[in-house]
């Protein structure tokens, strides 16, 4: 009897815990999830560009993007595309930062439209291209855009427009172009999924010819100014100069299942980092400027324009990798343990992230910092000045039973934080989304 008894009370333990695990995950994720910050970019004097994504529906052919530019100075929001609007591809952002392009449709008419954040003026293109835009790259010139369109099944062709000039026309065509972008002098390069290999090569503004770069590249990158493009192929990584067409071997060896790339904001360098060791790569030349070996296992690597940083432990190591014959040396220890967000890129700040308190170690006066938000960081971002963090984060709505994906500007020495998209200065209704879409959230 007493046995019928304890198996009797297990069997109710058991099934209050299922049930009280259900009422957690579904009180933790809820039924629903508003994301108000779908991707970011990064502009000029510290601004930065938005993208909401609006899918009330839940119907991924009726998904739209919402364009929005943050100015931390008047501390307003500009939203850049007119209501009327249909947006289905991401914009691009020109190299410096100060003019953005995207493809919108209006009453089921093509527009392209470039927009000069700086000077506060668009240029609107409408035209039939005969299909519909896949991606769009903008020029260094600010004016130039490239557009992958697609014509027929399995058919792309890339479109070169000047909005200056005001014409139109066809340098390459293609299967399913996955990555477009221009080289600093004005060629534009692609990445061409023919299916059972992705070709990489670039279209010569100047000879009007299309070259191969690889046959079969996995991915490609491109460094911020243009000159260099970086590449997988198989196990093998290369960079690819533009200013004279010709490629070189970086690394071997190399997968992303364990590795990773960091490129430094302002395009001299790339570290190369496997487990073991780290090269560091300067553009645009190829030469390895350090190869350092670490026996212990490290994690969250990060490059400012000056220094390499990585985790090993609850230390922070360092080297300033643009002078000669340095050494890595302790920059930051800590008994607990902690996550390394980011680093500002003069080397003022580094972002550490304890449980749920953020910590802005003052790398100059050597202090820490604590903060503490009632937000679930997902990624941060500093600004040009390194003065300021942009903030992706998760909140629960308790009133809703929800989440909403948020963005916020954390400024460091005023200790004060702009709520720019949230859940409290926006209607959530527009921007439903499904969780199983939501990727791991990175400023551009």
């Amino acid at each position: 009897m007493q046995n019928q008894i304890k198996k009797k009370n297990f069997i109710i333990f058991i099934i209050t815990s299922i049930v009280f695990t259900f009422l957690s995950v579904t009180y933790l994720f809820g039924e629903d999830f508003y994301d108000l910050c779908y991707s970011a970019y990064m502009l000029r004097n510290n601004k930065i560009l938005f993208v909401r994504y609006k899918n009330p529906t839940l119907d991924p052919i009726l998904r739209t993007f919402e364009l929005n530019i943050f100015n931390p100075k008047t501390g307003k929001i500009l939203m850049v595309n007119r209501p009327d609007e249909k947006i289905y591809i991401l914009p691009s952002i020109s190299g410096d930062r100060s003019t953005i392009s995207y493809h919108s449709i209006i009453v089921g008419n093509d527009y392209l439209v470039t927009y000069n954040i700086e000077k506060g003026k668009s240029i609107r293109l409408g035209f039939d291209t005969g299909g519909y835009f896949t991606r769009v790259a903008i020029d260094y010139d600010n004016d130039t855009v490239a557009a992958a369109i697609k014509r027929g099944e399995s058919r792309q062709a890339i479109y070169l427009i000047s909005n200056r000039k005001s014409f139109i026309k066809r340098i390459v065509n293609g299967t399913e172009f996955e990555k477009i972008g221009f080289l600093y002098n004005g060629d534009v390069f692609y990445l061409d999924n023919k299916k059972n290999r992705k070709e990489l090569g670039y279209y010569s503004v100047s000879t009007g010819k299309k070259f191969t770069i690889h046959p079969d590249a996995s991915w490609v990158k491109k460094s911020k100014n243009g000159d260099v493009l970086v590449y997988q192929s198989g196990n093998e990584l290369f960079l690819f100069r533009a200013y004279g067409g010709e490629s070189i071997k970086i690394s071997k060896d190399f997968s992303l299942n364990n590795s990773s790339l960091v490129f430094s904001e302002d395009g001299s360098a790339v570290a190369i980092c496997k487990p073991g060791n780290i090269s560091i790569i300067n553009f645009p030349s190829g030469d390895a400027l350090y190869f350092l070996s670490i026996e212990e296992s490290y994690s969250e690597p990060l490059l400012s324009n000056f220094k390499f940083y990585c985790r090993v432990g609850t230390k922070i190591l360092s080297i300033f990798y643009k002078k000669p014959a340095q050494v890595l040396s302790e920059t930051y220890i800590k008994k607990e343990p902690y996550t390394v967000l980011g680093v500002s890129n003069n080397d003022s700040y580094i972002a550490i992230l304890e449980g749920e308190r953020l910590i802005m170690y003052d790398l100059r006066n050597k202090k820490e910092i604590p903060v503490k938000f009632d937000f679930t960081i997902e990624n941060i971002k500093f600004t040009e000045d390194g003065s300021s963090i942009y903030i992706a984060a998760r909140r629960h709505l308790a009133e809703k039973g929800t989440w909403a994906r948020e963005l916020y500007m954390y400024n460091i020495e005023n200790d004060f934080i702009f709520k720019i998209s949230t859940a409290e200065n926006t209607p959530l209704e527009p921007y439903l989304t499904n969780k199983e879409d939501l990727k791991p959230f990175v400023f551009e």
